[in-house]
């Protein structure tokens, strides 16, 4: 928001009539002889006096907004908190399928499958332009208990996938040796070492890399969708409480308020 837009603000809200300049001047009405004389008198509108261009409504100059008064009105809107509606557009990858030619000149056709795109409805909460995680919006409204209990549990969250993936290491390293070793067999009994080698370590990566999905997935939902862990009611209410406070902090009244709800929509 700048300077200038806050003084055209506040030029719109004091923009008004002129101090009372005393009734305006009435003209006398014509007399008959002359409405018998000259018909166009009547349709021609009299004269304003000066008093009557005094009286009528004048747009003021800019109102006077000191430096400090637009500073405050721009930290305001800097650190105030929004509950803001989202679209997460979504989907949309692709996969081949690869169909092994056919006997003859011809070829089988290659399928294309695209999943579609679609979007999904969620919020968040803004400090001005800037999103906030779900732990730093109960910092900014003090809720650092349940910002400190969210940290935990994401904290937890990632431990948990993070173990299941060094299962998935092991049975990634598994697989390895196991071709490695089934290159190298030289008789049935190493090559059937190489293939338990080989196909263990394939089902223990496997069920690792999905163990280790969930609890990595909800860290990363709980550590960026406020609507996982509050209501957008409680989530409101906070907000508006922190703001608040942020305006008696900042000394603004709600006519500073409306002139920079007003600026912003210019």
């Amino acid at each position: 928001m700048s300077t200038s837009a806050l003084l055209f603000a506040a030029s719109l809200a004091t923009a008004g009539p002129a101090p009372d300049a005393g009734p305006p001047d009435v003209p006398s009405a014509p007399s008959p002889s002359t409405e018998a004389s000259s018909p166009a008198a009547v349709a021609t509108a009299p004269p304003l006096s000066a008093r009557t261009l005094a009286q009528a409504p004048v747009a003021r100059g800019p109102a006077a907004l000191t430096p400090g008064q637009a500073e405050r009105l721009r930290a305001y809107q800097r650190q105030r908190l929004r509950v803001v509606d989202e679209t997460e557009l979504r989907g949309g990858t692709a996969a081949m399928s690869m169909a092994a030619p056919t006997p003859g000149p011809g070829r089988s056709s290659n399928v294309v499958v695209v999943d579609p795109f679609y979007t999904v409805h969620t919020w968040g909460v803004y400090a001005g332009d800037q999103r906030l995680s779900p732990t730093e919006f109960f910092r900014e409204t003090g809720e650092t208990f349940r910002a400190d209990e969210l940290d935990r549990r994401i904290e937890r969250d990632q431990r948990k996938a993070r173990r299941w993936m060094v299962v998935a290491g092991v049975g990634a390293a598994s697989l390895a040796a196991g071709v490695v070793q089934y290159d190298r067999a030289r008789d049935l009994p190493q090559q059937l070492l190489a293939q338990q080698l080989t196909f263990g370590g394939l089902g223990v990566g496997m069920t690792g890399l999905m163990a280790a999905s969930f609890p990595a997935t909800r860290a990363a939902r709980v550590a960026h969708y406020p609507s996982a862990v509050v209501d957008r009611a409680d989530a409101e209410e906070l907000a508006a409480r922190h703001n608040r406070v942020l305006q008696e902090r900042l000394g603004l009244t709600e006519a500073d308020l409306l002139l920079l709800e007003l600026a912003d929509r210019l």
